[in-house]
């Protein structure tokens, strides 16, 4: 058998634009449309549940009631981009119980801005500092009082970046189960006009696309306003708007042209801000 302890997952550009909320009410929300999990002794780990929640009745879980003593289980999230977002904070709720008072189950989320190449701690809670239940000695249910929120301040490297993700890391001591619930990302909307031509500055989602993909980005006063697809070459393929726009968000949507790579021109008072689109075939 082989053991991979570390390993890199490549994958396209994010496909969920922050700032995001998230109640994992619908199936498709765990592990994400790109998010995955790492369990390597095929026990237990992180699973959707159905039955309890901080706000609802869905949350995420892992048994750590049942799992092994120093098992590690990863859920990498869906990869976010913050490429209009700045001063980021991601938000969750917790709930954990100790089996007895030695318990000492462990949860960590770390952040990475290489697709999981390299990973900066954020946040580490263990034993009583994790808990918000006490000692139970059944295996952990919460109720609604049970459930504490978290805020973890983000570094500045996060700010405009177009794919981050987070690692949710549970490190089991056989102690009681552990549950995450309601994730926010949050953040400062910035104002593309305010956006070294050569930053990221707007949202372009999503993308990767087999369909119309959207284009969303923030003035912060009345500019002149124009939005073209190119092709490679700079070939103009389509003009989707060219006049003057209020300060304030605005949205458009870019029909597609047929499977390719198209550069997307968003146009801000003179000021060129390109970002490629792929489009698949259906």
């Amino acid at each position: 058998m082989v053991t991979k302890n570390n390993f890199v997952r490549i994958g396209g550009a994010a496909q969920t634009i922050a700032p995001i909320s998230e109640d994992f009410s619908l199936s498709p929300s765990f592990p994400g449309t790109d998010g995955y999990i790492v369990n390597q002794d095929n026990g237990q780990t992180w699973n959707r549940v159905t039955t309890v929640g901080a706000s609802g009745s869905e949350s995420v879980r892992i048994i750590n009631y049942t799992n092994v003593s120093g098992q590690i289980d990863d859920w990498i999230t869906p990869s976010y981009d913050f490429s209009n977002l700045t001063g980021v904070s991601l938000i969750f709720k917790v709930a954990n119980a100790r089996r007895n008072s030695s318990s000492n189950d462990q949860l960590k989320v770390d952040l990475s801005l290489n697709c999981g190449e390299t990973w900066q701690p954020r946040y580490n809670k263990a034993g009583a500092a994790l808990a918000t239940a006490g000692v139970v000695s059944v295996s952990f249910v919460p109720n609604a009082s049970q459930w504490r929120q978290e805020t973890v301040s983000l570094p500045t490297s996060v700010n405009l970046k177009p794919n981050v993700r987070f690692r949710f890391r549970n490190i089991s001591d056989r102690g009681n189960n552990t549950y995450i619930d309601d994730i926010q990302i949050t953040g400062t909307l910035v104002n593309v006009d305010e956006i070294d031509e050569t930053t990221l500055g707007y949202a372009l989602y999503p993308n990767p696309t087999s369909a119309a993909s959207r284009v969303q980005f923030k003035l912060n006063r009345n500019s002149a306003v124009s939005l073209e697809v190119k092709d490679l070459t700079g070939r103009l393929v389509r003009q989707v708007m060219n006049s003057d726009l209020s300060a304030g968000m605005h949205e458009f949507d870019i029909p597609t042209e047929g499977s390719g790579i198209y550069l997307i021109d968003l146009s801000v008072n003179g000021k060129h801000h390109i970002r490629r689109l792929v489009v698949t075939e259906n």
